[in-house]
């Protein structure tokens, strides 16, 4: 709901990868590809892929300028994210990429009583040095970039670093190439489960 109902100036689809999920989602993906067939299409896989492939197939498929990302626990609570991220992508030439801010919630959706990842650059104009070997330029919800798996780069590159994570491959991948803006607006929100309330240490 939080993506198919985005106000933009410009067109968009939600490319929606089901890895060989067990439950209904398919059905749900489905459903929605029917309701909006100009936005969702469905990649419905009857075999498990794993994260990492199951982002490099999608990646080869987008044919956009640029490509936001959302996992399905996470959602986006601004309907004109992608408008003021495209815009600010449009204008400032030299960065490959903008971010923002976000709400931690927890499961049922209230807000986190910590605000804050450790994961998470505390600079707004982030670049290669400030990666240090784990240190993120924001949430991989609140990420839009440019589009640089069309024509530079093969998205199977994820693969040759680690099969299960992507987002520190692609904050290197995308800071050798320019600056990251995080904008300071929360515009999504990432959910917090058991597994990964570990994470969640002062920063």
């Amino acid at each position: 709901e939080s993506i198919v109902l985005q106000k933009t100036s410009f067109k968009y689809e939600l490319i929606v990868g089901d890895d060989a999920s067990k439950d209904k989602t398919p059905e749900i993906i489905l459903e929605y590809a029917a309701e909006y067939p100009d936005i969702v299409v469905p990649v419905i896989r009857e075999k498990n892929l794993g994260a990492v492939a199951n982002l490099a197939d999608l990646l080869k498929i987008a044919k956009g300028k640029y490509i936001a990302g959302c996992e399905g626990d996470d959602y986006w609570t601004d309907n004109n994210k992608l408008q003021l991220q495209v815009e600010f992508l449009e204008k400032k030439k030299d960065y490959i990429a903008c971010s923002h801010d976000i709400v931690i919630v927890n499961e049922d959706g209230t807000p986190a009583d910590k605000q804050y990842l450790t994961w998470i650059s505390k600079t707004r104009d982030y670049s290669l040095k400030d990666y240090k070997g784990i240190m993120l330029p924001g949430h991989p919800v609140a990420l839009v970039f440019r589009n640089i798996f069309k024509t530079e780069e093969d998205p199977d590159i994820f693969l040759d670093f680690h099969t299960a994570i992507a987002d520190r491959t692609l904050a290197v991948i995308l800071s050798i190439r320019g600056k990251i803006y995080r904008m300071n607006k929360k515009m999504a929100a990432y959910r917090l489960h058991s597994s990964n309330k570990t994470n969640m240490t002062n920063s």
